[in-house]
């Protein structure tokens, strides 16, 4: 991919050292210093503990051909420096461009809640299987593509992974995926570019607020219903106390009767 077919998926405040005639190819995506390619586009992501603003002159030195920041840097390399707002915004929107869109191609079930997450996800690849649909998975056990597992740091990885598991599922002739969909997940854009077929609610409770985390309890609910926006179904466990309040952050599309739906009815339609 050129560097001016990134450009045109993202919001830039600013980009230096590139013209439209600008040749660079970018060959990857990185975000961890640590595992800069040659020809890659790096995105500086600030954490909890780190900054990769502070990295981009290694990412450089290691073969990076562009720099994605949320501020100026003082580049002695002339490469391209973009300046956008949010990096973690910008880090998904580049890579679903990069991996070609690949949640387009697929059926996914997102499923998120405090509890639940992991054996709601392992009871439906139950009755997938069962029914002799093959079907990806990522979550808190790793990602499972063909029965191989391949672990991961996160419950939801971050955007870069998300993509590129997607892209290998929907190459390998795979339709359905269900995936472990966290709050923070949903805070930081990592299912970005991602229309969920099918969004589960399992429950709610007042875990994961402070350091790290979330600010508020408001703050983890808001975060956990941001899935339902993006969904075309929904499935809300009508027992816990907060599916009043998710169901009204659902998707003006989704009609009510989606909420009584059950496991045999909401298996989708294959795809055509």
């Amino acid at each position: 991919m050129f560097l001016r077919d990134v450009l045109s998926s993202l919001e830039t405040i600013s980009v230096s050292n590139f013209s439209k005639k600008d040749s660079t190819e970018i060959k990857d995506i990185c975000f961890d210093s640590r595992k800069i390619t040659k020809d890659s586009l790096f995105v500086c992501l600030k954490g909890a503990n780190f900054d990769g603003h502070s990295f981009f002159e290694e990412a450089i030195k290691y073969g990076a051909v562009g720099i994605v920041a949320c501020k100026n840097l003082d580049l002695k390399e002339k490469i391209p420096l973009i300046i956008v707002k949010d990096t973690r915004k910008a880090l998904a929107d580049i890579c679903a461009k990069f991996f070609s869109y690949p949640a387009k191609e697929l059926n996914i079930i997102g499923i998120t809640g405090t509890k639940g997450k992991t054996s709601t996800t392992f009871m439906l690849e139950s009755i997938f299987k069962n029914a002799g649909i093959k079907c990806g998975v990522i979550g808190t056990l790793g990602v499972i593509i063909d029965g191989e597992i391949i672990k991961t740091d996160n419950t939801t990885p971050e955007s870069y992974y998300v993509q590129k598991y997607l892209r290998i599922m929907a190459n390998r002739g795979i339709k359905y995926v269900l995936m472990e969909v966290s709050s923070i997940g949903l805070k930081t854009h990592r299912v970005d570019n991602i229309f969920f077929k099918t969004a589960v609610f399992t429950n709610f409770s007042f875990d994961h607020v402070g350091r790290n985390e979330h600010e508020s309890v408001e703050e983890y609910l808001e975060c956990k219903s941001l899935l339902f926006s993006k969904c075309e179904k929904a499935v809300i466990n009508k027992d816990d106390n907060k599916s009043g309040y998710i169901f009204e952050k659902c998707n003006s599309l989704i009609s009510l009767h989606f909420l009584e739906l059950i496991v045999k009815t909401w298996i989708f339609t294959p795809m055509i």
